[in-house]
């Protein structure tokens, strides 16, 4: 790949990181107009009270897709970042990727909910089994923006969670991290157990997958076009995925939406002649 298409490449990935996080914000804005899926969630017996931790569940839902997106976003910039830099490192280029899918993992098991049951399900299981760590259970939690101080300890708050779900009839159902990016991935990707545990294992130094990266002749690890163009594609194709769904979900203004559309159709016309898609599945996405 030329010097200038790795620069095309980069820029690509910074143009629908940029618009992914404006398009985010105009989604889950509390001011944005309601779509038919937003009051059904808003409407439903399950957000007739405040929830376990004193706010109306479907503010958490919201709250936690709006920091969730943001992290992946702010995993994406990294790997613009290294992928720019003239030390041309290798595995945290994995790492980074790595980290965004499974952020992207999480909003987009979230949005992919059709019912209020299964919304309410998800968000409060990915928020119980989060804390799920027993040398934590005394500490106390804050959750920002909902709150401004730490006052909840782990143990009583994931109580509190149980009870509600028992209340009304929801499992707990634990879903990690590597299931929520291989979810992700699998609505784009036929490989994508595959893809995620090429990143996983590269991330975490395995020797089968950094001996994919190893120069013999200088004996250290080396960043190949290949990886470089797999892990940028990666972050720009799961974003195209989840600002789809966003779109579908919140039905954001108009302008909005023209300008997540131009940028990816400029992106795409600007990577064409040189970027190797890996296999598509043959489904599209929502939209």
């Amino acid at each position: 790949m030329l010097e200038r298409d790795r620069r095309e490449l980069t820029a690509g990935l910074l143009r629908v990181l940029k618009a992914a996080s404006a398009l985010g914000h105009e989604c889950l804005s509390p001011q944005a107009q309601p779509s038919e899926w937003v009051l059904s969630m808003e409407s439903a017996s399950f957000n007739a009270a405040r929830g376990w931790d004193g706010n109306l569940p479907f503010v958490g839902v919201r709250a936690t897709m709006a920091r969730t997106a943001e992290a992946a976003h702010e995993h994406g910039f990294a790997l613009f970042d290294l992928a720019r830099s003239s030390r041309a490192l290798s595995v945290p280029l994995a790492t980074v990727t790595r980290g965004a899918i499974e952020a992207y993992g999480r909003v987009h098991h979230l949005l992919i909910a059709d019912t209020p049951a299964e919304l309410f399900a998800r968000y409060a299981s990915i928020e119980y089994f989060d804390m799920d760590y027993p040398d934590r259970l005394d500490e106390r939690l804050l959750r920002l923006p909902l709150e401004t101080d730490a006052k909840h300890a782990v143990d009583a708050y994931r109580g509190r969670l149980r009870q509600w779900m028992t209340a009304h009839d929801l499992p707990l159902k634990k879903a990690g991290p590597s299931v929520l990016a291989i979810e992700v991935l699998a609505a784009i990707y036929q490989d994508a157990r595959i893809v995620y545990s090429g990143l996983s294992a590269t991330a975490h130094g395995h020797a089968w997958a950094t001996a994919n990266f190893f120069d013999f002749d200088k004996n250290t690890l080396r960043r190949d076009d290949k990886m470089l163009m797999e892990y940028c594609m990666y972050v720009i194709e799961t974003n195209r995925l989840i600002g789809t769904w966003f779109i579908q979900r919140f039905v954001p203004p108009r302008h909005a939406v023209e300008r997540w559309k131009q940028v990816n159709s400029h992106v795409d016309n600007r990577l064409s002649s040189f970027i190797t898609q890996r296999m598509p599945r043959e489904t599209s996405p929502p939209g």
